[in-house]
């Protein structure tokens, strides 16, 4: 955390939780003991000894179409291994994520395959073998 000045006593974290029928939003800032626990811990586990939730305090959430965020996203923008990239996403597979602006849903990048399919289609190439009755 050191290494990112970027973040101080204005910076927040949103959380978004989809949950079936609903989304849920919560904002947290970090806290002065919060901070520092993260600058001295090296252990990248997901259940670092030593945390606790008092290290960030809930903060007011204000949404808005004016204000403009900022989303981390993979790198290559693929995101979305739900609908045609299942059988490439594992748990431990290594990723970078970047400051930009996600894919849609069903964006072609997604779901590469169906895309080859439409072009083999436009093609011609899988047109049936039908007897024709009226020659």
């Amino acid at each position: 955390m050191a290494e990112h000045s970027e973040w101080g006593p204005n910076s927040i974290c949103v959380t978004v939780s989809f949950t079936p029928g609903s989304i849920s939003l919560s904002a947290h800032s970090i806290t002065v003991a919060g901070f520092e626990w993260g600058r001295k811990n090296t252990d990248n586990s997901p259940n670092p000894p030593g945390f606790n939730p008092n290290m960030s305090e809930r903060v007011q959430l204000l949404l808005s179409d004016r204000i403009l965020g900022m989303t981390l996203v993979p790198e290559g923008k693929v995101w979305n291994y739900g609908i045609g990239l299942t059988q490439m996403w594992s748990p431990t597979m290594p990723y970078h994520i970047v400051l930009d602006t996600p894919l849609l849903f069903w964006a072609e990048q997604h779901r590469p395959s169906a895309f080859l399919t439409f072009a083999k289609l436009e093609g011609g190439d899988d047109s049936a073998d039908v007897e024709n009755s009226f020659a």
